[in-house]
């Protein structure tokens, strides 16, 4: 294989590795820096009453919206301590919450009615 093969084939599994990683890290979508874009809307799925996959950490900084989904399969009343912001989900449903983050501080969201928290939300400066 030529020196320029070589270096080519180097430089696309670095791409690659960059990508897979990338898209591993995107995903998560949950510790984004100021000023930049949301690439995607956190969803917590609550399942028999609980949280799947325990509960979530998510981080947002005050120069941008709390920005958060819950679906679940049974009727539920979800609220954002601190904000103090609930809403309903109907079974098989899911409500959106788009809050500015003008409150710096750590949060519970939870089931209302069961008080099992499904997120811990950080506000920073």
């Amino acid at each position: 294989m030529s020196r320029n093969a070589l270096r080519a084939l180097g430089a696309a599994v670095v791409l690659a590795f960059a990508g897979g990683l990338y898209l591993l890290l995107d995903g998560a979508g949950e510790d984004r820096r100021p000023g930049s874009a949301a690439k995607g809307v956190p969803t917590i799925v609550v399942r028999d009453g609980e949280p799947v996959g325990g509960v979530r950490e998510l981080t947002f900084y005050s120069d941008e919206a709390i920005r958060f989904r819950v679906s679940s399969d049974t009727a539920q009343e979800v609220h954002l301590h601190g904000y103090d912001i609930a809403k309903e989900v109907e079974p098989g449903g899911a409500v959106a919450f788009d809050v500015p983050a003008d409150i710096s501080g750590i949060f519970e969201a939870e089931l209302e009615v069961s008080e099992e928290q499904i997120a811990r939300v950080t506000v920073r400066p």
